[in-house]
C-alpha cells in the first residue's frame, strides 16, 4: 500500500495532535519563538530530532508486524499449545517444574536449620 508523500505529511500533522507530541509543543514554541530569526532553524532541528527517534521505531514496528503476520499460523499454534498445557496443569493442580523448585527450596531451608 503506497500512501505517497501527501498521505505521509498529513499523517505527520495528525500525529502532532496526539497526547505525546502535544506535550512537547509548548516547550518547543517557548524555545523557538524567543528569537524569530532562528525559528526555521530551530523548527528543523526539532523535526530532525523527532524523525531520528520515531522513524526507527516505526521501521522496527513494521518489520516486527510483517514477521508476525507471516508467521501467524506458527505463532497461533505455539501459543495454543502453551495455553492448553498450562490449562491441563492447572486442572491437575500443579506445575511439576514449580513444584520441584518449591521442594528444592524447602529442602535447602531445612538442611540449613538442621
Amino acid at each position: 500500500m503506497d500512501i505517497g508523500y501527501l498521505g505521509a505529511f498529513l499523517g505527520g500533522l495528525l500525529s502532532l495532535l496526539s497526547p505525546c507530541s502535544a506535550m512537547l509543543l509548548p516547550a518547543f514554541f517557548a524555545y523557538a519563538f524567543s528569537r524569530p530569526a532562528l525559528l526555521v532553524a530551530r523548527t528543523g532541528v526539532f523535526y530532525l530530532g523527532l524523525v531520528t527517534t520515531l522513524v526507527p521505531l516505526g521501521v522496527f514496528a513494521a518489520t516486527a508486524g510483517a514477521f508476525l503476520s507471516q508467521q501467524r499460523g506458527t505463532l497461533l499454534t505455539v501459543v495454543a499449545i502453551v495455553v492448553i498445557v498450562f490449562g491441563n496443569r492447572t486442572l491437575v493442580g500443579r506445575l511439576p517444574v514449580l513444584a520441584e523448585l518449591v521442594i528444592s527450596e524447602n529442602t535447602k531451608s531445612h538442611k540449613r536449620y538442621a
